[in-house]
């Protein structure tokens, strides 16, 4: 029962597991692109 972890993410079943890391991964995405961007600390709230 090896289930391998895609950016994506797209599964039938919403495990909040998934849900966090990849809420977690996308917010770190998005600071990494506004820092790397703007090169300021500033995230803009969703």
């Amino acid at each position: 029962m090896s289930q391998p972890m895609t950016i994506a993410g797209v599964r039938p079943r919403g495990i909040p597991g998934d849900v966090l890391i990849e809420f977690v991964v996308g917010y770190q995405f998005r600071l990494r692109i506004g820092l790397t961007l703007t090169g300021k600390r500033t995230v803009p709230a969703r």
